[in-house]
């Protein structure tokens, strides 16, 4: 089982965005920092998602993606009907496709999970400009 745990950040809300990703497979743990420009808090969320799941080697082992955005979860489940950022949506969608088996979850933020405070960190540091890939 891979685990992924992503959050976005826009800084302010339109604004300078970043993505943090944990990725865990076995005991191999992988975290992504990346700024991506200006845009929508919703879009990092999104995003944050996207670069976890093509940061995936292997599309035959089941995934479980964390979010605490619950427009991310609800859009990419089919529970919500988008109404903007329909391209990148459209672009998830068809890459979850490729994998055998893709939960996405959602998952409270700020509660104390290690994983899901480390993407957000991950996250807000790169809205504010830094990058950390490990």
């Amino acid at each position: 089982m891979i685990e992924i745990y992503a959050d976005g950040a826009a800084i302010p809300n339109p604004g300078n965005m970043g993505c943090g990703i944990v990725l865990i497979y076995n005991k191999h743990i992988k975290e992504i920092s990346k700024h991506i420009g200006h845009g929508s808090n919703n879009v990092a969320e999104l995003t944050a998602i996207k670069i976890g799941l093509q940061n995936l080697k292997k599309t035959t082992v089941p995934v479980i993606v964390y979010s605490d955005s619950m427009y991310a979860v609800k859009i990419l489940t089919g529970e919500w009907k988008p109404k903007e950022n329909i391209v990148l949506i459209s672009d998830i969608k068809n890459f979850l496709s490729g994998f055998d088996d893709v939960k996405i979850k959602w998952i409270r933020g700020h509660t104390g999970n290690k994983y899901n405070e480390r993407a957000d960190f991950l996250a807000n540091n790169a809205a504010m400009g830094g990058e950390i890939i490990c």
